[in-house]
């Protein structure tokens, strides 16, 4: 029986071009929901999905960012530096939040982890570091190659693939406790590694890697290897595409830009290679919105913003500043329905924005509730979150501490395991004997359970 394979057909798109000028040549371009940062030179550009528009230029100093990732809920941006910091910047105010130390090398990648809470980050000599983000202290760290580590790719919250330049694509398990302090003992007895999960050597040096539903795709020298999670290869592209520099996906069909100025597609299996666009100048990096447009980083200051519709020709003229009135506010209470987060009351929200931390720990009426405002907490500073846990009442943390114990989600470890030490050293003085012996039985309850998991 011969049996036809069906595969999607490239179509060549009509696509409509606007220039907006930046100063510096773009590194590299991340797009999340409505946003998209553009790192150019040692400035990174905050970019609106839908109006078009640069809406912000913040300056990080005389280091070119390497590259940006921006965290899931589009709150957070962290960004790799030429000389070999990761940087940390609030998206509303523009301001610093974190610097993360330890690379020394060049950064070449940095991105937040699935759950948001840390971020990971390799550079130019091998060493990947994976801090931890509301205290900045380094939970993982490793030499992981003689040569640069070019991307990271999460296959779910504890393992992510690694690509190294010394033609390797590695699967680790970032969460296991682990700071090494040389890498003659990973390359020595690489099996006996506890973080280590699988590892293969590949014909071409990895560039990227690019996650589709359950599949890797590779860029590797001048070819697309596709692989399943478990890094067995299934296909390898025929034609030969000089110099990929990025690679995205756009109704089921693979895009992949060159430092040629090419924009190529392909189907799911690396077939029916078509060029769709041609640019005058070398693509460093591109990015596609949520809603289908292009963006092209080139070697020129020039961010080049590719629709389909006519309708969008027109954004052509706008500014790239723009300087937004402000709607004067209707009272307290408007105000903070917009800074309510998804996983808190309004009242407890309310309490947060007046700095009332006590009252808004006070104030939550669950459990999932107390967790949501203590890493709100967290991530205001250790002082706000101290002020919060001496909030609690006696009878309240007797209750919580006994459901952290009996059940709680993988991404609130950390954080509750936390709260609950410092929550003994704040109050022991204070604290009734029967609630300092229920704490402290938790606490062992707790720590013991956590062996356990990483056992």
């Amino acid at each position: 029986l011969s049996i036809p394979q069906t595969s999607h057909k490239a179509t060549r798109k009509t696509f409509y071009k606007n220039e907006i000028q930046v100063n510096q040549p773009i590194q590299h371009i991340c797009s999340k929901e409505k946003l998209t940062i553009i790192s150019a030179g040692t400035q990174i550009h905050e970019f609106d999905n839908e109006s078009l528009e640069i809406k912000q230029k913040m300056n990080r100093g005389k280091s070119v960012m390497n590259f940006s990732d921006i965290r899931k809920d589009t709150e957070l941006i962290v960004s790799a530096e030429e000389q070999g910091s990761i940087i940390c910047t609030i998206k509303s105010t523009h301001s610093m939040l974190k610097r993360f130390y330890g690379l020394r090398a060049s950064a070449t990648v940095a991105k937040f982890t699935p759950d948001g809470y840390s971020v990971i980050a390799g550079n130019a000599a091998g060493k990947l570091i994976l801090w931890d983000l509301p205290t900045a202290t380094t939970q993982f760290a490793v030499n992981l190659s003689a040569d640069k580590i070019t991307d990271i790719c999460f296959l779910d919250t504890e393992s992510a693939v690694i690509a190294t330049l010394d033609s390797y694509l590695t699967i680790i398990n970032f969460r296991v406790p682990l700071i090494e302090k040389g890498a003659s003992e990973a390359k020595e007895k690489p099996a006996m590694c506890s973080y280590l999960i699988k590892q293969i050597k590949i014909d071409h040096k990895p560039t990227l890697i690019y996650l589709y539903q359950s599949f890797l795709f590779v860029v590797a020298g001048d070819f697309v290897l596709k692989f399943d999670n478990q890094l067995n290869l299934l296909c390898k592209s025929q034609q030969i595409i000089k110099g990929i520099t990025s690679l995205q996906q756009a109704q089921n069909l693979l895009v992949a830009s060159g430092n040629d100025g090419t924009l190529r597609q392909f189907d799911m299996n690396l077939q029916n290679h078509q060029i769709i666009y041609q640019a005058n100048s070398q693509i460093n990096s591109f990015a596609i919105t949520e809603n289908g447009h292009y963006l092209l980083g080139t070697s020129q200051p020039v961010l080049t913003v590719l629709t389909t519709s006519k309708q969008d020709k027109k954004l052509t003229e706008r500014q790239i500043f723009t300087k937004k009135q402000l709607e004067p506010r209707q009272g307290i209470d408007t105000f903070i329905q917009i800074q309510v987060k998804p996983h808190l009351t309004q009242q407890c929200s309310k309490m947060i924005f007046k700095a009332n931390y006590p009252q808004a720990v006070e104030q939550s009426t669950n459990f999932e509730e107390t967790v949501g405002v203590l890493r709100e907490l967290e991530y205001l500073g250790q002082r706000q979150l101290e002020q919060g846990l001496i909030g609690m009442s006696d009878d309240r943390k007797i209750e919580f501490y006994k459901q952290v114990v009996v059940g709680m989600e993988t991404e609130y470890r950390g954080l509750l395991l936390r709260c609950l030490t410092r929550q003994i050293e704040l109050t022991q003085g204070a604290m009734s004997g029967i609630v300092m012996q229920e704490l402290i039985k938790c606490r062992q309850e707790m720590k013991k359970w956590l062996e356990i998991i990483q056992e």
